[in-house]
């Protein structure tokens, strides 16, 4: 099922931007089961605090240097 609806948003989004080449998903994405209350709040709080976090990912392009830098300072 959520194939089918990762399917139907990334065809919606490609349309309106009129442009494939940036994924919409992110990478080592996978589902899970919301079983109860507390995982529902879990997510939930998770994807209220994400976007917080976004300038201390290792992903955000703002980052890649200073990851790369403390590559270079690493002892071996």
């Amino acid at each position: 099922m959520s194939a089918g609806f990762k399917g139907a948003v990334t065809r919606k989004i490609n349309q309106i931007r009129k442009n494939t080449a940036i994924p919409i998903w992110h990478r080592n994405y996978y589902e899970s089961i919301v079983r109860d209350k507390d995982a529902l709040n879990g997510v939930r709080g998770y994807i209220r605090n994400n976007p917080q976090r976004w300038d201390r990912a290792p992903d955000n392009p703002q980052n890649i240097q200073k990851f790369d830098e403390k590559l270079l300072e690493l002892p071996f």
